[in-house]
């Protein structure tokens, strides 16, 4: 159906074109970028910072449960565990690793943002291309590369005191419940 009664359709990408057909520049790059170059760094960022995020939340949420079920027992079972090592043992435990674990994911979140910014800079320099820029690349790609190694090391971190924390705390209800 072809004809003079058609409405055009205007897409977003089609109202910075001039006469020629060609997309404005700014549109489809970062400076000297395809944004489709690295969309697939932004992809991977995105993933560790909602992962990263879902850390700190359950880390965060253990120790406002630990707050919220110490404020909530029974004066006489406060007693009974005010001598007990035991007790005061598994929820300093859980309580510091609650703490271990939003600290690592907090700093993996910085870490993989510092990253991304790594990134950005070393594939501009290889754009750009002018003298010494590949020297510079070279040293942004050493950095990054440092920083890369740190990242499995909090993740595990921050995953390993989470279930810890979640152990003791599980533990520490199990005492409080049979006392």
């Amino acid at each position: 159906m072809s004809g003079k009664n058609e409405k055009q359709i205007v897409r977003p990408d089609d109202v910075n074109r001039d006469n020629s057909g060609t997309s404005d520049h700014r549109k489809k790059t970062l400076g000297e970028i395809q944004v489709e170059a690295f969309d697939h760094d932004v992809v991977v960022n995105e993933r560790t910072q909602l992962f990263s995020a879902e850390l700190l939340r359950l880390a965060l949420l253990g120790l406002g449960g630990i707050g919220y079920v110490f404020t909530k027992i029974p004066d006489s079972s406060r007693k009974v565990f005010a001598g007990t090592n035991q007790a005061k043992g598994l929820i300093l435990a859980s309580s510091v690793a609650f703490g271990l674990s939003a600290g690592a994911a907090l700093a993996l979140r910085y870490l993989t943002s510092v990253l991304l910014a790594h990134q950005l800079r070393i594939v501009r320099l290889h754009a750009r291309n002018s003298s010494g820029d590949v020297s510079r690349a070279r040293v942004e790609e050493q950095t990054r590369d440092r920083r890369l190694k740190n990242l499995r090391p909090l993740l595990l971190l921050s995953s390993i005191c989470l279930c810890l924390g979640a152990a003791g705390f599980v533990l520490y209800l199990f005492l409080v419940l049979n006392a």
